[in-house]
Protein backbone atom coordinates (compact mmCIF):
# COMPACT_ATOMS: atom_id res chain seq x y z
CA UNK A 1 0.00 0.00 0.00
CA UNK A 2 1.51 2.94 -1.15
CA UNK A 3 0.98 5.76 2.13
CA UNK A 4 1.34 8.95 -1.30
CA UNK A 5 2.64 11.43 2.16
CA UNK A 6 2.63 13.76 -1.21
CA UNK A 7 -1.22 13.71 -1.51
CA UNK A 8 -1.32 15.90 2.05
CA UNK A 9 0.46 19.10 3.00
CA UNK A 10 2.94 20.26 5.61
CA UNK A 11 5.09 17.69 8.27
CA UNK A 12 3.89 14.73 8.68
CA UNK A 13 5.14 15.36 12.19
CA UNK A 14 3.54 17.87 12.84
CA UNK A 15 1.40 18.04 16.43
CA UNK A 16 -1.80 19.07 14.45
CA UNK A 17 -3.57 17.46 12.08
CA UNK A 18 -6.60 18.79 10.23
CA UNK A 19 -8.04 16.04 7.91
CA UNK A 20 -10.93 16.66 5.64
CA UNK A 21 -13.53 14.57 3.63
CA UNK A 22 -12.00 13.57 0.16
CA UNK A 23 -11.07 16.04 -2.53
CA UNK A 24 -13.13 18.75 -4.14
CA UNK A 25 -12.85 19.83 -8.13
CA UNK A 26 -10.12 22.19 -7.61
CA UNK A 27 -8.52 19.62 -4.61
CA UNK A 28 -8.73 17.11 -7.66
CA UNK A 29 -6.97 19.29 -10.35
CA UNK A 30 -4.06 19.79 -7.85
CA UNK A 31 -3.87 17.17 -6.13
CA UNK A 32 -3.93 18.90 -2.84
CA UNK A 33 -6.04 18.84 0.02
CA UNK A 34 -7.84 22.32 0.72
CA UNK A 35 -6.99 24.48 -1.91
CA UNK A 36 -10.32 25.36 -2.87
CA UNK A 37 -13.64 27.57 -1.45
CA UNK A 38 -13.23 25.48 1.68
CA UNK A 39 -9.50 25.93 1.91
CA UNK A 40 -10.05 29.81 1.91
CA UNK A 41 -12.24 29.28 5.01
CA UNK A 42 -9.76 27.39 6.49
CA UNK A 43 -7.00 29.39 5.74
CA UNK A 44 -9.03 32.49 7.97
CA UNK A 45 -10.37 30.32 10.15
CA UNK A 46 -6.92 29.04 11.24
CA UNK A 47 -5.71 32.65 10.96
CA UNK A 48 -8.82 34.06 13.77
CA UNK A 49 -7.62 30.89 16.10
CA UNK A 50 -3.84 32.21 15.89
CA UNK A 51 -2.71 28.85 14.41
CA UNK A 52 -0.86 28.83 11.08
CA UNK A 53 -1.19 26.38 8.62
CA UNK A 54 2.22 25.29 7.03
CA UNK A 55 3.04 24.26 10.67
CA UNK A 56 0.42 21.60 10.70
CA UNK A 57 -0.26 18.73 8.49
CA UNK A 58 -3.68 18.81 6.38
CA UNK A 59 -4.73 15.66 4.87
CA UNK A 60 -7.71 14.13 3.59
CA UNK A 61 -9.70 10.68 4.49
CA UNK A 62 -9.90 9.75 1.12
CA UNK A 63 -7.65 11.74 -1.20
CA UNK A 64 -9.68 11.32 -4.09
CA UNK A 65 -12.66 13.09 -5.65
CA UNK A 66 -15.63 11.18 -5.88
CA UNK A 67 -18.41 11.20 -8.49
CA UNK A 68 -21.01 13.96 -7.95
CA UNK A 69 -18.88 14.77 -4.78
CA UNK A 70 -20.63 12.16 -2.70
CA UNK A 71 -19.01 10.11 -0.44
CA UNK A 72 -20.76 6.96 -0.74
CA UNK A 73 -20.02 6.70 -4.19
CA UNK A 74 -15.98 6.08 -3.74
CA UNK A 75 -15.21 2.69 -4.96
CA UNK A 76 -15.01 0.31 -2.40
CA UNK A 77 -11.26 -0.37 -3.11
CA UNK A 78 -10.47 4.03 -2.98
CA UNK A 79 -12.51 3.94 0.10
CA UNK A 80 -10.35 0.86 1.79
CA UNK A 81 -7.16 2.84 0.36
CA UNK A 82 -7.73 5.94 1.85
CA UNK A 83 -9.12 4.51 5.04
CA UNK A 84 -5.81 2.16 5.88
CA UNK A 85 -3.37 5.22 4.43
CA UNK A 86 -4.98 7.88 6.80
CA UNK A 87 -5.18 5.11 9.78
CA UNK A 88 -1.63 4.27 9.26
CA UNK A 89 -0.31 7.70 8.89
CA UNK A 90 -1.98 8.53 12.30
CA UNK A 91 -0.26 5.46 14.16
CA UNK A 92 3.32 6.22 12.66
CA UNK A 93 2.93 9.89 13.29
CA UNK A 94 1.30 10.22 16.38
CA UNK A 95 -0.03 13.80 16.51
CA UNK A 96 -1.35 15.30 19.48
CA UNK A 97 -4.76 16.56 18.20
CA UNK A 98 -6.34 15.50 14.76
CA UNK A 99 -9.27 17.92 13.64
CA UNK A 100 -11.49 15.82 12.46
CA UNK A 101 -13.75 18.21 9.59
CA UNK A 102 -17.41 16.13 9.11
CA UNK A 103 -19.42 13.44 9.74
CA UNK A 104 -17.40 10.61 7.73
CA UNK A 105 -13.74 11.30 9.27
CA UNK A 106 -15.17 11.61 12.60
CA UNK A 107 -16.89 8.07 12.30
CA UNK A 108 -13.89 6.84 10.77
CA UNK A 109 -11.47 7.98 13.83
CA UNK A 110 -14.18 7.85 16.49
CA UNK A 111 -15.53 4.30 15.35
CA UNK A 112 -18.47 3.06 16.98
CA UNK A 113 -18.33 5.75 19.97
CA UNK A 114 -19.37 8.45 17.28
CA UNK A 115 -22.90 8.94 18.31
CA UNK A 116 -26.10 8.90 15.45
CA UNK A 117 -26.90 12.14 16.37
CA UNK A 118 -23.81 13.52 13.85
CA UNK A 119 -22.03 16.61 13.22
CA UNK A 120 -24.37 19.20 14.30
CA UNK A 121 -24.79 17.87 17.75
CA UNK A 122 -21.31 16.67 18.54
CA UNK A 123 -19.35 19.21 17.12
CA UNK A 124 -16.54 21.02 19.22
CA UNK A 125 -16.30 17.12 21.76
CA UNK A 126 -12.84 16.05 22.36
CA UNK A 127 -12.44 12.16 21.62
CA UNK A 128 -9.59 9.85 22.72
CA UNK A 129 -9.21 7.55 20.31
CA UNK A 130 -6.49 5.00 19.19
CA UNK A 131 -5.01 7.47 16.76
CA UNK A 132 -4.82 10.08 19.40
CA UNK A 133 -7.13 13.33 21.00
CA UNK A 134 -9.52 14.05 18.27
CA UNK A 135 -11.70 16.92 18.15
CA UNK A 136 -14.91 16.66 15.89
CA UNK A 137 -15.76 20.02 13.81
CA UNK A 138 -18.09 20.57 11.03
CA UNK A 139 -16.06 20.81 7.45
CA UNK A 140 -15.32 24.15 5.94
CA UNK A 141 -17.07 23.62 2.97
CA UNK A 142 -20.65 23.83 5.33
CA UNK A 143 -20.51 27.39 5.26
CA UNK A 144 -20.60 27.35 1.78
CA UNK A 145 -24.20 25.66 2.12
CA UNK A 146 -27.02 27.78 0.97
CA UNK A 147 -30.78 26.80 2.56
CA UNK A 148 -29.65 27.16 6.53
CA UNK A 149 -28.68 29.26 9.28
CA UNK A 150 -26.33 27.81 11.49
CA UNK A 151 -23.34 30.26 12.47
CA UNK A 152 -20.69 27.35 11.26
CA UNK A 153 -17.91 30.01 10.36
CA UNK A 154 -18.32 31.59 14.34
CA UNK A 155 -18.52 27.57 15.55
CA UNK A 156 -15.32 26.72 12.87
CA UNK A 157 -13.31 29.67 15.04
CA UNK A 158 -14.42 28.32 18.55
CA UNK A 159 -13.09 24.69 17.44
CA UNK A 160 -9.74 26.01 16.22
CA UNK A 161 -9.05 27.93 19.16
CA UNK A 162 -10.25 24.62 21.24
CA UNK A 163 -7.82 22.84 19.46
CA UNK A 164 -4.86 25.42 19.63
CA UNK A 165 -5.45 25.50 23.68
CA UNK A 166 -5.34 21.21 23.73
CA UNK A 167 -2.05 21.64 22.06
CA UNK A 168 -0.50 24.22 24.07
CA UNK A 169 -2.08 21.79 27.15
CA UNK A 170 -0.09 18.83 25.91
CA UNK A 171 -3.72 17.49 25.25
CA UNK A 172 -4.44 16.64 29.23
CA UNK A 173 -7.34 13.79 30.41
CA UNK A 174 -10.62 15.03 29.84
CA UNK A 175 -13.15 16.62 32.85
CA UNK A 176 -13.69 13.66 35.05
CA UNK A 177 -17.06 14.61 37.00
CA UNK A 178 -18.37 12.71 39.99
CA UNK A 179 -21.72 11.15 40.38
CA UNK A 180 -23.21 9.62 43.16
CA UNK A 181 -27.15 7.82 43.60
CA UNK A 182 -28.31 8.26 46.90
CA UNK A 183 -29.99 5.19 47.58
CA UNK A 184 -29.32 5.77 51.55
CA UNK A 185 -30.71 8.53 53.73
CA UNK A 186 -26.61 9.23 54.65
CA UNK A 187 -26.38 10.43 51.01
CA UNK A 188 -28.43 12.90 52.03
CA UNK A 189 -26.65 14.23 54.93
CA UNK A 190 -23.27 14.08 53.17
CA UNK A 191 -24.87 16.02 49.96
CA UNK A 192 -26.33 18.93 52.50
CA UNK A 193 -22.59 18.92 54.06
CA UNK A 194 -21.25 19.63 50.39
CA UNK A 195 -23.97 22.54 49.84
CA UNK A 196 -23.61 23.64 53.34
CA UNK A 197 -19.32 23.71 52.74
CA UNK A 198 -19.30 25.38 48.98
CA UNK A 199 -17.32 28.32 48.95
CA UNK A 200 -18.91 32.03 48.07
CA UNK A 201 -19.38 33.45 45.53
CA UNK A 202 -19.94 31.19 42.64
CA UNK A 203 -19.76 27.80 44.25
CA UNK A 204 -22.25 29.32 46.92
CA UNK A 205 -24.67 28.11 43.60
CA UNK A 206 -26.59 24.91 43.77
CA UNK A 207 -27.35 23.29 40.56
CA UNK A 208 -30.48 21.59 39.94
CA UNK A 209 -31.44 19.07 36.87
CA UNK A 210 -34.34 16.68 36.79
CA UNK A 211 -34.74 13.71 34.24
CA UNK A 212 -38.50 12.63 33.55
CA UNK A 213 -39.77 9.47 31.60
CA UNK A 214 -41.79 9.59 28.37
CA UNK A 215 -45.34 9.10 30.95
CA UNK A 216 -44.35 12.46 32.58
CA UNK A 217 -42.83 10.97 35.72
CA UNK A 218 -40.45 12.52 37.72
CA UNK A 219 -37.30 10.23 37.54
CA UNK A 220 -35.05 11.67 39.63
CA UNK A 221 -33.42 15.04 40.54
CA UNK A 222 -29.48 15.83 40.20
CA UNK A 223 -27.72 18.25 42.75
CA UNK A 224 -24.48 19.95 42.10
CA UNK A 225 -22.95 21.90 44.68
CA UNK A 226 -19.37 22.13 42.85
CA UNK A 227 -18.99 21.19 38.84
CA UNK A 228 -16.67 18.20 40.29
CA UNK A 229 -19.27 16.21 41.99
CA UNK A 230 -23.20 15.97 41.82
CA UNK A 231 -25.67 13.87 44.11
CA UNK A 232 -28.75 12.44 41.88
CA UNK A 233 -31.77 11.34 44.13
CA UNK A 234 -34.30 8.98 42.62
CA UNK A 235 -37.78 9.61 42.87
CA UNK A 236 -38.69 6.36 44.26
CA UNK A 237 -39.30 5.98 47.65
CA UNK A 238 -40.95 8.26 50.37
CA UNK A 239 -37.56 9.67 52.00
CA UNK A 240 -35.99 10.62 48.66
CA UNK A 241 -39.37 12.45 47.54
CA UNK A 242 -38.77 14.26 50.91
CA UNK A 243 -35.22 15.27 50.00
CA UNK A 244 -36.27 16.20 46.61
CA UNK A 245 -38.98 18.77 47.73
CA UNK A 246 -36.94 19.92 51.05
CA UNK A 247 -33.74 21.00 48.80
CA UNK A 248 -36.08 22.14 45.71
CA UNK A 249 -37.56 24.33 48.03
CA UNK A 250 -34.61 25.66 50.58
CA UNK A 251 -33.68 29.08 50.05
CA UNK A 252 -30.01 28.09 48.65
CA UNK A 253 -29.15 30.13 45.28
CA UNK A 254 -30.10 27.92 42.44
CA UNK A 255 -28.88 27.50 38.66
CA UNK A 256 -30.51 25.40 36.01
CA UNK A 257 -30.83 24.89 32.34
CA UNK A 258 -34.13 26.16 30.74
CA UNK A 259 -35.27 25.94 34.26
CA UNK A 260 -39.17 27.06 32.88
CA UNK A 261 -39.14 23.41 31.88
CA UNK A 262 -37.91 22.10 34.95
CA UNK A 263 -39.92 24.43 36.89
CA UNK A 264 -42.94 23.68 35.42
CA UNK A 265 -42.63 20.10 35.56
CA UNK A 266 -41.83 20.07 39.53
CA UNK A 267 -44.88 21.79 40.13
CA UNK A 268 -47.36 20.07 37.55
CA UNK A 269 -46.28 16.95 37.95
CA UNK A 270 -44.57 16.28 41.08
CA UNK A 271 -46.12 19.42 43.10
CA UNK A 272 -42.93 20.79 44.02
CA UNK A 273 -42.42 24.42 44.18
CA UNK A 274 -38.74 25.17 42.68
CA UNK A 275 -38.02 28.29 45.12
CA UNK A 276 -35.08 30.79 44.42
CA UNK A 277 -33.73 30.40 40.72
CA UNK A 278 -30.76 32.83 40.45
CA UNK A 279 -29.38 31.93 37.21
CA UNK A 280 -30.21 29.59 33.92
CA UNK A 281 -27.31 29.17 31.52
CA UNK A 282 -29.77 29.35 28.48
CA UNK A 283 -30.66 32.73 29.48
CA UNK A 284 -27.13 33.13 30.29
CA UNK A 285 -26.08 32.49 26.74
CA UNK A 286 -28.36 34.35 24.73
CA UNK A 287 -27.65 38.10 26.89
CA UNK A 288 -23.64 36.59 26.24
CA UNK A 289 -24.18 35.42 22.46
CA UNK A 290 -27.35 36.57 20.91
CA UNK A 291 -26.23 35.95 17.36
CA UNK A 292 -25.05 31.95 18.16
CA UNK A 293 -28.30 31.54 20.44
CA UNK A 294 -30.51 30.00 17.69
CA UNK A 295 -33.41 27.85 18.45
CA UNK A 296 -34.89 24.64 16.94
CA UNK A 297 -36.63 25.12 13.52
CA UNK A 298 -40.26 23.84 14.06
CA UNK A 299 -42.02 21.40 12.11
CA UNK A 300 -43.44 22.91 9.43
CA UNK A 301 -41.80 26.22 9.25
CA UNK A 302 -38.42 24.84 8.28
CA UNK A 303 -37.33 25.89 5.03
CA UNK A 304 -35.58 22.70 3.01
CA UNK A 305 -32.37 21.97 4.15
CA UNK A 306 -32.93 24.71 6.82
CA UNK A 307 -31.23 23.87 9.82
CA UNK A 308 -30.48 25.99 13.46
CA UNK A 309 -28.33 25.93 16.25
CA UNK A 310 -30.10 24.41 19.28
CA UNK A 311 -30.21 26.20 22.77
CA UNK A 312 -29.22 22.94 24.69
CA UNK A 313 -26.49 21.79 27.39
CA UNK A 314 -24.82 19.83 24.84
CA UNK A 315 -24.41 22.59 22.74
CA UNK A 316 -23.12 24.99 25.82
CA UNK A 317 -20.44 22.11 26.54
CA UNK A 318 -19.19 22.22 23.68
CA UNK A 319 -18.23 25.91 23.58
CA UNK A 320 -17.77 26.30 27.96
CA UNK A 321 -16.60 22.81 29.01
CA UNK A 322 -13.95 19.91 28.60
CA UNK A 323 -16.35 17.27 28.58
CA UNK A 324 -16.34 13.69 26.54
CA UNK A 325 -19.79 13.36 24.91
CA UNK A 326 -22.32 11.87 27.32
CA UNK A 327 -25.82 12.96 25.60
CA UNK A 328 -27.44 9.36 25.49
CA UNK A 329 -30.68 8.66 25.95
CA UNK A 330 -30.57 4.79 25.03
CA UNK A 331 -30.75 4.09 28.44
CA UNK A 332 -30.38 0.68 29.27
CA UNK A 333 -30.51 0.98 32.71
CA UNK A 334 -31.88 3.98 35.39
CA UNK A 335 -28.02 4.00 36.56
CA UNK A 336 -27.37 5.26 33.34
CA UNK A 337 -30.60 7.81 33.59
CA UNK A 338 -28.94 8.63 36.62
CA UNK A 339 -25.96 8.93 35.58
CA UNK A 340 -26.54 11.10 32.86
CA UNK A 341 -28.55 13.74 35.04
CA UNK A 342 -25.70 13.58 37.25
CA UNK A 343 -23.39 14.98 34.47
CA UNK A 344 -26.11 17.18 33.11
CA UNK A 345 -26.30 19.16 36.82
CA UNK A 346 -22.39 19.81 37.00
CA UNK A 347 -21.71 20.53 33.41
CA UNK A 348 -24.96 23.40 33.93
CA UNK A 349 -22.67 24.71 36.98
CA UNK A 350 -19.60 24.68 35.47
CA UNK A 351 -20.77 26.64 32.54
CA UNK A 352 -22.99 28.91 34.54
CA UNK A 353 -19.92 29.80 36.89
CA UNK A 354 -17.81 30.97 33.24
CA UNK A 355 -21.19 32.39 31.96
CA UNK A 356 -21.33 35.07 35.52
CA UNK A 357 -17.61 35.14 35.01
CA UNK A 358 -18.24 36.88 30.98
CA UNK A 359 -21.31 39.03 32.11
CA UNK A 360 -19.39 40.67 35.30
CA UNK A 361 -16.47 41.58 32.90
CA UNK A 362 -18.60 42.90 30.84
Amino acid sequence: MSLAPELGAGPLDAPLWLVGRDYGSEEALKRQPFVGQAGTILDSALKAAGLVRTEGRVDNLVPRQPPANDFARHDPTTLAWGQERLATLLRQYKPTVIVAFGNEVCKFLIGDAWPSDGIQACRGYLWDTQYGRVLASTHPAAILYKGQWVPWRALLDLDLRRARAELELGAPPLVQRKVTTCTDPSDIVILRCAIASAAPPLNSLLSVDIENTHDLQLACVGFAPTPECAWVIPAVEGWQLSAIRALCESDVPKVLQNGQYDRFFLRRFAGITLRNQAFDVMLGWHALNPELAGKKAQVGHRKPGGRHTVKSLKFLSSIYTRDRWWKSYDFQTEDERYTLCGRDVCITLDIAQKQITQLEAT
